[in-house]
């Protein structure tokens, strides 16, 4: 049965004065602020790190040299999996390569600096991206997706120096924000240029792959989206890859395909260092393994829980921006757990993804508890109910929205007698019409009295105090 929501007007704020410009039009919003602050405090973060003594122009990783080194010997004519052996696909090397272009002049103590400032810089614009992309969802999830990316200790640590993870968020970053709009997704060109920036994040590492597969898997009940997505991730990875799978094509094999899925350590990392680093803990003394396994599961649960209960305060299923995060974050600490090897600086692929799952399933509960309050809400004009006494009255319902309906089913049942309106109405498929003009005319009746529009009605209303007869059925010629 539909019902008609009885809306009220709420007052707003007073129009500002014509030609006078509104102070507020040149002032950013709370969530802008956010937002810029966030950027601001994770770009100041990263930069001292690297003011520190022999972080901008020292040693201090090993995987730095490679990355960096490949594209140094780029640039001097050496093509990689042809003349070197390098173990990850060459979106790194391409992106170092305008940078060591310039060492030629400028030596490579130089152009590495200059490599770990954009590295930094790389890792700093992952911020205000992810505010962007929870920007809908109001002021909390903006400010816990921008909080956790800008502090998050890995994410850090990855933006030290030249390393791929910093590169891998920025480009997954830009194609969620293509491929998404708001809690949907995209559709037309949108879907094409996410695929394409999901494509070269997959030529940079290829880790790509476990959000690529879960929006397919969003798409899958829509083809043509699932295949412009599909064709923007070919093309962004075969761009950057197939020029040197090409002069190579079996080393290229063995060295990224098959030493990425055989990739095995003599020792195996233990689990309390894994989720001491993936929970952010890393400020912190040493936990025992059963303490971080309760911690971890504990966040497992709050997560769930709250994806639950935004589904029954909403009656809706998750949007597919939060199935993306939340299966996202779960493939990637599937991922971290079960090889053998892991390093320090791999959870900050898992940053953003464990900032969203947090954020938005926090944002679409809170979001949907306002809307369990009651609010009143009107039937179809002239429905009308028997209460105890067998009359028959207008009523409205205490009806809280789609939120709360099964929560609040007993509340929602409670009537609230409104009167009988004075225009003349009858009564007609449970719905009040103007009433014939010759019924007014019945003897010992007040104007406009209701009559049943079917034989057995038993309809007395309550006018004035007092119960109103009803009508006498009129003969039919």
């Amino acid at each position: 049965m539909s019902r008609t929501s009885a809306t009220t007007s709420s007052t707003g704020s007073p129009p500002a004065t014509a030609g006078r410009p509104s102070r507020r039009r040149f002032l950013p919003g709370a969530t802008t602020t956010v937002i810029i602050v966030a950027t601001l405090v994770g770009l100041a973060l990263r930069l001292y790190q690297l003011s520190r003594p022999g972080y901008l122009h020292g040693i201090t990783e090993y995987d730095d040299g490679t990355d960096f080194g490949s594209a140094v010997r780029l640039i001097h004519g050496a093509v990689p999996y042809r003349d070197f052996i390098m173990v990850q696909p060459p979106g790194i090397t391409l992106l170092m390569a305008p940078v060591a272009l310039a060492t030629k002049a400028a030596g490579t103590v130089t152009g590495m600096a200059a490599g770990r400032v954009l590295t930094a810089l790389a890792s700093t614009a992952a911020i205000p991206l992810a505010g962007l992309l929870t920007r809908h969802r109001g002021l909390l999830a903006v400010t816990v997706t921008c909080g956790i990316l800008a502090v998050y200790p890995d994410s850090m640590v990855a933006a030290l120096t030249v390393l791929l993870e910093a590169w891998l968020v920025l480009f997954c970053l830009l194609g969620a924000l293509a491929v998404f709009d708001g809690d949907r997704l995209a559709g037309g060109r949108r879907l094409i240029w996410g695929g394409l920036a999901f494509g070269f994040a997959g030529a940079v590492k290829v880790w790509a792959i476990l959000p690529v597969l879960v929006i397919l898997a969003l798409t899958a009940r829509r083809p043509r989206q699932a295949a412009r997505f599909g064709a923007g991730v070919a093309a962004g990875f075969l761009v950057a890859v197939l020029p040197f799978a090409l002069l190579a094509p079996v080393t290229f094999y063995r060295s990224v395909i098959v030493a990425q899925l055989v990739r095995s350590d003599l020792v195996r990392v233990p689990l309390a260092f894994r989720l001491q680093h993936i929970l952010g803990l890393t400020h912190t003394p040493q936990l025992s393994t059963p303490a971080l396994v309760a911690i971890a599961a504990a966040l497992i649960v709050i997560i769930a829980a709250l994806v639950v209960l935004g589904m029954r305060l909403t009656h809706e299923a998750p949007p597919a921006l939060d199935l993306f995060a939340t299966v996202t974050f779960a493939l990637t600490v599937v991922a971290f757990l079960l090889p053998a090897d892991f390093y320090v600086h791999y959870p900050a692929f898992l940053a953003p993804f464990l900032a969203l799952a947090i954020a938005l399933p926090v944002s679409r509960v809170l979001g949907a508890l306002p809307a369990a309050g009651p609010r009143v809400h009107l039937r179809r004009p002239g429905l009308l109910a028997h209460d105890r006494r067998g009359r028959h009255r207008l009523r409205t319902v205490r009806r809280p929205q789609r939120a709360d309906r099964r929560g609040e089913h007993a509340r929602r049942r409670a009537a609230v007698d409104v009167g009988v309106p004075p225009r003349p109405v009858s009564v007609a498929h449970r719905q009040l019409r103007p009433a014939d003009p010759l019924d007014t005319a019945a003897p010992g009746l007040l104007p406009g009295p209701l009559r049943p529009a079917h034989r057995g009605s038993r309809l007395a209303v309550r006018a004035q105090g007092r119960p109103l007869p009803v009508s006498p059925r009129r003969p039919r010629p």
